[in-house]
């Protein structure tokens, strides 16, 4: 078996340099953990703000990353924690991307160990799982075990212990084979960048230009593809600024998918977009889909919470 060290960001906003949050855990040839590190982070001052959507999802507030150390100060920790072994993410495409963005916002090396994603090699080993998050993943692997969801640590440890039992099932090579190199210095890097300057940008406008809205043909073709909302409920709530609601719609049942004008016990996936607060329900802190995503997944529903940007990057990740 292969060593590695799997990874975990939670982060401040939709900036992928934002993290608040990071943990790293080490196992060994045998499968077994044997160290780990991680920490509350004080995200860059550019980009520093804490988005109501991100704070709901993993509960860490700007109030808790006060005296936090920055990602410049753990630099060294974090890089001899490492060594050379490979990285290991459920979701590497985001993952990956947090670790670059903030090498990049503090003028830091860029790590170039080799990289796996769980989620890439979970849509090939078990391709009938209802959906590829990580607690169901978790969930087929060790039946009865249970973790908590968006507390780094938690998910660093139930990715590790998916990619040490992978390994165990299917051996390194085939392992190999599945998951082909991504990340710095890989092969793969200046399609997976290209592709990602066309989501996201430094002003955050969405589209190839600005703020204009995208075509449905020209979101087909650049997602072509993609497996990512095969089985999936889909429903948006806010402004979104890639192209109108309807369009979007549209992508989501092109690719197999199902889209819900209203949040419901069945939705899998609630895409946010900019908020409008003068349509909350008095007293509230988000909108009404928000407020209902919130009470059903409290009640055990597998809803999944994520910002526009987040969205067209999990329809990337699900292409091959």
């Amino acid at each position: 078996m292969q060593a590695f060290v799997s990874l975990d960001f939670e982060t401040a906003n939709e900036h992928r340099g934002s993290a608040c949050s990071v943990a790293l855990i080490k196992f060994d040839e045998e499968g077994n953990e044997v160290a780990r590190f991680s920490t509350l982070l004080r995200p860059h001052e550019s980009i520093g703000y804490f988005s109501p959507i991100n704070v709901w999802v993993h509960g860490i507030s700007e109030e808790d990353v006060v005296g936090a150390p920055s990602w410049a100060e753990i630099y060294d920790q974090v890089i001899d924690f490492i060594g050379d072994l490979p990285l290991v993410a459920h979701n590497m495409a985001f993952d990956g991307y947090v670790l670059t963005d903030l090498d990049a916002l503090y003028g830091k090396e860029p790590l170039t160990n080799r990289r796996y994603c769980t989620v890439r090699l979970a849509r090939r080993l078990l391709p009938d799982a209802c959906d590829h998050r990580l607690p169901t993943i978790f969930s087929s692997y060790f039946p009865g075990e249970s973790f908590s969801h968006h507390e780094a640590a938690a998910d660093a440890w139930a990715c590790a212990r998916i990619f040490a039992q992978m390994q165990n099932e299917h051996g390194i090579d085939k392992i190999n084979d599945l998951c082909p190199p991504t990340g710095p210095g890989a092969k793969q890097q200046k399609r997976v960048a290209g592709s990602r300057r066309w989501i996201s940008n430094d002003s955050g406008a969405i589209g190839q230009n600005g703020t204009q809205k995208v075509e449905l043909s020209e979101l087909i073709e650049k997602f072509a593809g993609t497996q990512s909302l095969q089985g999936q409920r889909v429903a948006f709530t806010g402004t979104l600024e890639t192209a109108p609601r309807e369009t979007m719609q549209k992508l989501v049942e092109h690719y197999g998918g199902i889209a819900e004008k209203s949040t419901t016990k069945k939705t899998t996936i609630l895409v946010v977009g900019i908020s409008d607060p003068t349509r909350w329900a008095q007293g509230a802190s988000a909108s009404r889909k928000l407020e209902k995503a919130t009470k059903l997944r409290e009640a055990g529903s597998p809803i999944t919470v994520m910002s526009e940007k987040d969205f067209l990057h999990y329809l990337h990740d699900g292409q091959h």
